[in-house]
């Protein structure tokens, strides 16, 4: 799994078993916010495929590419000033794109979303930068920057994105941290976490270990052997089987 889908695997494994809570509490689920989530990143790759797809036309047509430059040519343009024609408006975005840079999604993108609308509605706003979020508290320099926890920031009709990774990042951290702290549940949302790591962890040790302890075992021993060949076979290389880490005592 890739990072992002990675944080979701935990929203559902720690969080979900707490979904009344956080339905109550924040007016939506971690079903619809793993779906907006996974929308976001679908809009910002569309984008990021377009612009690719646009920016590489000539890459892709190179006999485009020697029709082009010959205009620049007879226009009297010096190779440095080609990236500022209008006919390589899609290349010069494409290369000044950075991977994970700052997106700006519609608010008519966003209400593609497939949830109920009163969810979508408060999740974009446990989502967006509220500079009064914080009034009265005491911000720290080395703290949390309030844009951490809120990664979108509404702009008349657009939310601007930083990095679609930092919504996954802030939503997780907001619920684990409400979840944690509740005077109710926090001590039972602790303790369902660490049983959840706990069986994450044997699902993991079961999957590349094989099932059952012979089969650990037998693995656990092939491994040690793999390693102890190894470090055999670089000392027969190197000539220096006839060493040892500590010098050998003669007995009196």
């Amino acid at each position: 799994m890739n990072y992002e889908e990675q944080i979701l695997e935990r929203l559902y494994r720690n969080c979900q078993p707490f979904d009344g809570w956080i339905k109550t509490h924040f007016g939506f689920t971690v079903q619809d916010a793993a779906t907006l989530l996974r929308h976001i990143r679908d809009l910002t790759n569309d984008h990021y495929n377009t612009l690719i797809r646009n920016g590489a036309y000539y890459q892709l047509h190179p006999e485009e590419w020697q029709k082009l430059t010959s205009t620049f040519v007879a226009r009297g343009l010096e190779p440095e000033e080609w990236i500022d024609q209008p006919e390589l408006k899609n290349l010069k975005e494409l290369m000044q794109t950075n991977p994970g840079s700052i997106q700006f999604i519609s608010a008519e993108e966003m209400n593609r979303v497939n949830i109920p609308e009163n969810a979508r509605q408060r999740l974009l706003e446990f989502l967006t930068y509220d500079k009064t979020a914080s009034s009265g508290e005491i911000v720290y320099y080395a703290g949390k920057h309030l844009s951490t926890d809120r990664p979108l920031l509404k702009i008349n009709d657009r939310y601007l994105l930083i990095y679609d990774k930092f919504a996954v990042e802030a939503l997780y951290d907001r619920l684990d941290y409400a979840l944690e702290k509740d005077s109710k549940i926090g001590q039972k949302y602790r303790s369902n976490k660490d049983m959840s790591l706990e069986k994450r962890v044997l699902e993991l040790f079961r999957r590349f270990l094989g099932t059952g302890h012979l089969n650990a075992l037998t693995e656990t021993v092939i491994c040690v052997l793999a390693h102890n060949f190894n470090k055999l076979h670089h000392k027969i290389q190197n000539g220096t089987q006839g060493r040892y880490l500590f010098p050998l005592k003669e007995l009196a």
